[in-house]
């Protein structure tokens, strides 16, 4: 039985609101040079800017027995257990309790976290931290990998 998980990482809304500080910017840079266009051309790059941001949000996806977490994927057979990290102990496993070895897919302003064990011994990478909308739904989709 096939099953699918998919869920894109998009900017929050904080994000979107400090983006807006590139209208006044483009709009005070460009108003001597264009006048009264000025607010056109701000407002164009403020747009150009969202659409950046929204297509360079990361992907995550199960599909086809692999799992994809921005531009990295895996096999599901090669992973071991998952779990959710504590909002407590997010700092501590992005800082001081990070092995330099483990892919990130992380994206600010998420409050979800997994950690997911890599159980293949020829991969140097022992496991990934994956920001997510929803931690509970990822690991209930990692867990009916089998």
């Amino acid at each position: 039985m096939s099953f699918s998980y998919s869920e894109r990482l998009l900017p929050s809304f904080w994000q979107v609101l400090a983006s807006m500080l590139v209208i006044p910017a483009v709009w005070l840079i460009t108003l001597p040079i264009l006048g009264e266009f000025a607010i056109v051309v701000a407002l164009a790059v403020w747009f150009v800017v969202i659409a950046t941001m929204l297509a360079r949000s990361k992907k995550l996806d199960i599909r086809d027995g692999r799992f994809a977490a921005g531009s990295a994927q895996i096999p599901l057979s090669l992973l071991g257990k998952s779990e959710i990290i504590a909002p407590e102990d997010m700092r501590s496993q992005l800082g001081p309790d990070l092995d330099a070895r483990a892919y990130l897919c992380f994206k600010s302003g998420k409050k979800g976290l997994v950690k997911i064990d890599v159980s293949d011994k020829s991969d140097p990478t022992p496991y990934w931290l994956v920001s997510t909308n929803d931690p509970r739904s990822l690991v209930e989709a990692l867990s009916r990998k089998n």
